[in-house]
């Protein structure tokens, strides 16, 4: 009987501590290897446990294994992630008498108490050679995520709970951990390949960080677009006049029958200040919901938050609620020349979340408290899991946008992607062939070494003229990707011949 421990874990940062775990375990095991396989599973979130787990142990790893196999089940938790809600959602003897009932053997409860991170700071020796910061740094904070906070902030770095932590470096820009969190899960649920199409995400710390850094991207040649909230557009133009002042928008203004797009901007923004400075003493109730002015700075001025406000409800309530608003026809009308210059703007890369912040489009987790932490965040995407995409991109869409855009704006190369997963596979292959007689021992060898990560190939052993080797097919029929199959032979030189024999499809000369 085979045997297969499952890890389902909250994010990619917890993926990557327990695949460090085993690897290190692994070296001291006496003969260097275990006899049991390791899946690792990312449920994207505390509130994943309860629905995402049972799932993919049993459409996904069960049939991977067979009946014959024996599976004990590690739930990997933190402690903290709900410290907001009043009635945390998981009931953990449910989860684990659902997951007996399916074929576990086993299942096991491991929480970090409180974080993840407070495990990480065991090895604050690491920590601190990995971020390049002095032995003697001192670390100080509440619990274990703040402290890794300030340390990567003391390297010029920020860490996200839940996210890979190992580099960042252009193209789209957002404006905290909070959007970070969101957009990531967008990505991957979406299927938008940033990362392929040569995009990443970059946090920014406030919206006051935008003109340097997209003023830094541009120097070194690289393309920009930012999603920033509402108040990046009621309370001045320094992000919005980073685009408008770009050449190609003078065109598109034209088409819209304006001379430039910066007499356009003044024109709306000189409507907006009139009609909300007429009108704010009848629409007190109005203002008064939203999280602008339920969260604001007392010591603000109060003007500011009532037209940062405004202008977000006018795109958080449906149109039968804004016919009911007083003069709801000058409110529309304001709001279809607002739509035409962000959207204009979206053009340029320059994307504006129109109903306010990121909690603003929060569903499932409080938009009008907790403002900015990532755990409320993380329980949002938790709950979208088992929604459909149509209702992702409709509700998500001022979102999902500038993602496309970022992804989309320029032709993905997949065969770049192929080659570095094939890379990563053949090298090994050819090393442990001449000990290996099976494909099933291949395919064994290719998931300890990647956890939980199926192959997007298929490998079969040869021997040609007293060569041995393996022909590697495929998968896949919907990647553009050419050279497939080919044969491959221990000393050959693996990184020429992937050069050699994988290109995209998209450059094939008929």
């Amino acid at each position: 009987m085979s045997k297969c421990l499952v890890l389902f874990v909250e994010g990619d940062t917890e993926v990557e501590f327990y695949k460090q775990v085993v690897a290190n375990a692994r070296k001291l095991h006496p003969a260097g290897r275990f006899d049991t396989n390791i899946e690792y599973r990312n449920v994207r979130g505390v509130g994943g446990f309860k629905s995402i787990a049972l799932r993919k142990f049993t459409k996904e790893i069960k049939p991977k294994y067979g009946d014959d196999c024996e599976f004990t089940i590690v739930l990997c938790s933190d402690t903290d992630v709900f410290d907001f809600a009043p009635k945390p959602p998981i009931k953990w003897d449910e989860v684990k008498k659902d997951l007996a009932n399916s074929g576990a053997a086993k299942v096991i409860h491991v929480q970090a108490k409180r974080s993840i991170e407070d495990w990480f700071l065991y090895d604050i020796e690491g920590i601190l050679g990995f971020l390049r910061l002095g032995k003697n740094t001192k670390v100080s904070g509440k619990n274990g995520y703040d402290k890794l906070q300030r340390l990567y902030k003391q390297a010029n770095k920020v860490y996200y709970k839940g996210i890979q932590s190992n580099g960042m470096i252009e193209r789209l820009l957002i404006e905290g951990s909070s959007d970070m969190i969101l957009c990531r899960y967008l990505c991957n649920r979406l299927d938008l390949n940033l990362d392929v199409a040569g995009s990443q995400i970059i946090p920014v710390e406030g919206k006051g960080q935008f003109p340097i850094i997209t003023k830094l991207f541009r120097l070194i040649g690289k393309e920009v677009c930012v999603l920033t909230d509402l108040d990046g557009f009621t309370d001045d133009n320094s992000i919005i006049n980073l685009f408008s002042e770009l050449p190609e928008g003078t065109k598109i203004a034209n088409d819209h029958g304006n001379e430039n797009l910066q007499s356009m901007i003044r024109e709306i923004k000189t409507k907006i200040d009139e009609v909300i400075r007429s009108k704010k003493d009848n629409m007190i109730s109005i203002y008064s919901q939203h999280p602008y002015w339920i969260n604001r700075d007392l010591e603000a001025e109060e003007d500011k938050i009532i037209r940062r406000a405004l202008v977000a409800q006018l795109f958080t309530v449906d149109e039968d609620e804004l016919l009911t608003w007083p003069d709801s026809q000058e409110w529309t009308s304001l709001k279809k020349r607002i739509t035409v210059l962000l959207d204009i703007l979206e053009e340029l890369g320059c994307f504006i979340l129109r109903k306010g912040a990121i909690e603003s489009y929060y569903t499932f987790s409080p938009n009008t408290t907790f403002n900015g932490k990532p755990s409320a965040a993380a329980h949002e995407v938790s709950c979208w899991e088992e929604k459909s995409t149509e209702q992702i991109y409709e509700h998500f869409s001022d979102i999902t946008r500038s993602l496309q855009f970022a992804a989309l704006e320029k032709n993905v190369d997949e065969s770049f992607a192929v080659k570095k997963e094939l890379l990563s596979e053949l090298a090994l292959i050819l090393g442990i062939l001449p000990e290996v007689s099976t494909e099933k021992e291949i395919l064994s060898c290719i998931k300890q070494s990647k956890g939980s990560a199926d192959s997007l190939f298929d490998y079969k052993i040869i021997n040609e003229n007293k060569r041995l080797g393996v022909e590697v097919s495929l998968k896949s029929e919907i990647i553009d990707v050419a050279g497939f199959p080919f044969k491959a032979f221990v000393g050959d030189n693996v990184n020429s011949l992937i050069d050699e024999k994988i290109h995209s499809d998209l450059s094939k000369v008929c």
